[in-house]
């Protein structure tokens, strides 16, 4: 009986969690439909409300713990090498869609539409700011931390799985790409066990996409 209460409490946890993140979206969509600055100002400040309200929800249940999360230039530095991984998952992914004829993922076009019309200012709050926090928590956070802390290599594939199906894969290459995403972020917080590094990895690779918006957003 206390296995099943467990099972359906983090089954509960997880659908929260995932509220919060389709929040943000939904946000973006009340941003389209309405662009004036009052509202892309409500949007944003609405925005950073659900990441606080996921950050305070997530410390009440130990996903994280914000007074010990530190960043150091050595971090950031390891960071860094490790999104070279990322990069070359990516370009592993991107010989695969050749082959399927076709030169970039579904989720990746939808995202660049979904974002159309959209201020630079809400897109890097999306990408750089709730994303790697509220997909980390998620993925990393609940999945390995509390769901499979005593089985940490079965959670980096399970949550690596997870996190490539939420990105929409609509064949391999995409799979391979947003799956091996998942895994080299498992694989980062299972070696070093700090969400933050994470959240700071994704942060990066999240960057390294939104530059082509910056650009276009001033040039």
């Amino acid at each position: 009986m206390r296995i099943f209460v467990s099972a359906i409490n983090k089954i509960i946890v997880a659908i929260i969690l995932f509220i919060f993140i389709r929040s943000e979206s939904m946000l973006i969509t009340i941003a389209q439909k309405n662009p004036t600055k009052l509202v892309y100002l409500i949007v944003s400040i609405a925005m950073v409300g659900v990441i606080f309200l996921n950050l305070l929800f997530s410390t009440k249940l130990t996903i994280i713990n914000i007074k010990n999360m530190r960043l150091s230039w050595k971090d950031l530095k390891n960071s860094f090498s490790w999104l070279l991984l990322i990069i070359g998952v990516k370009l592993i992914g991107g010989i695969i869609l050749t082959f399927e004829n076709t030169d970039t993922t579904y989720n990746q076009v939808g995202l660049e539409s979904f974002l159309t019309g959209v201020p630079i200012f809400i897109i890097a709050l999306f990408t750089i700011v709730s994303a790697p926090i509220m997909e980390e928590i998620l993925f990393r956070g609940f999945l390995l931390k509390l769901c499979f802390k005593d089985y940490l290599l079965i959670g980096v594939l399970v949550s690596s799985i997870l996190f490539g199906m939420a990105h929409h894969p609509t064949n391999f290459g995409s799979f391979v790409t947003y799956t091996g995403m998942g895994l080299v972020l498992g694989t980062y917080y299972k070696k070093y066990r700090r969400l933050e590094l994470t959240m700071l990895l994704h942060f990066l690779n999240n960057l390294v996409g939104l530059l082509p918006f910056i650009y276009h957003s001033f040039f």
